[in-house]
């Protein structure tokens, strides 16, 4: 892994792999230190709840806890306006690219899609300054509900920003989400992009020289998970449990890989 991924992360994912273990770390934090940079939208951040998953640290005050340190980068609507005027030096500019990003993202949801009733207005509007945009973007999003998948298009522009902006070697390559409907929409965005699960981050793990032990206490927190899906060799969908694809993920005799959607894959 050698620090190769620029990741941006989904609230699920923080969920799941953010349980704290006795020694104050967690599955998410130990990945973390593996990655060059981590983002997140501060949507996103906002929808991680306060939930005690653990006896140690409830998930959204140590996720809070990385931020402050560093190894998680929060990016406001406000925030990815204003690194695009720091490139394009015009407001009114910036505004406009950043709606053409909005649209790019809602444009990979289906025709149908409340989101898009939702944005409407700002789409087919002009801006002149960012606070203007701002103001409207608060406006429109009071009708929204926590079904409308907001955080994977607020994701999808933050992606879309932080490419335009930077140079290419510091472009987000890894989408780390547990939703397999999420994954499959950022995938879409880009090729250089590929998303994993918690559960397949093992994976990544393993290729960072993690052993099974090394890793068994993080992998402990997902009790209470059982069956999961993944690919047989032969190409089709296989039902297997947590604990079966954790002990092949580090078994050598067994080859056990991840597509580009994040699925792990026997191969």
């Amino acid at each position: 892994m050698a620090n190769d991924f620029i990741a941006v992360l989904d609230a699920d994912a923080c969920v799941e792999a953010g349980k704290v273990i006795s020694d104050g770390t967690s599955h998410l934090s130990l990945l973390l230190l593996h990655f060059k940079h981590t983002y997140i939208h501060e949507f996103v951040r906002n929808e991680i709840k306060p939930i005690r998953q653990t006896r140690y640290k409830d998930v959204r005050s140590h996720v809070e806890d990385l931020i402050v340190s560093g190894l998680i980068t929060p990016y406001s609507d406000g925030d990815l306006l204003y690194l695009l005027k720091n490139v394009l030096a015009d407001e009114g500019v910036s505004c406009s690219v950043y709606v053409g990003f909005l649209r790019t993202a809602l444009d990979m949801l289906h025709a149908n899609h409340p989101l898009i009733l939702v944005y409407n207005d700002i789409l087919t509007k002009s801006y002149s300054t960012i606070n203007e945009l701002l103001s409207d973007l608060v406006f429109h999003e009071k009708k929204l509900q926590s079904d409308y998948s907001t955080g994977e298009i607020k994701t999808i522009v933050l992606l879309q920003v932080i490419d335009f902006v930077k140079e290419k070697n510091e472009q987000i390559n890894l989408f780390v989400s547990n939703d397999k409907k999420a994954r499959k929409l950022l995938t879409g965005t880009k090729s250089a992009i590929i998303s994993c699960s918690s559960l397949a981050s093992f994976i990544l793990l393993r290729e960072a020289g993690f052993a099974k032990t090394d890793c068994m206490d993080y992998f402990n927190t997902y009790a209470g998970h059982s069956e999961i899906n993944a690919i047989g060799s032969d190409g089709k969908k296989l039902n297997t449990t947590y604990q079966q694809l954790y002990d092949d993920i580090f078994d050598s005799s067994k080859k056990v890989e991840m597509t580009k959607q994040g699925i792990v894959k026997y191969c």
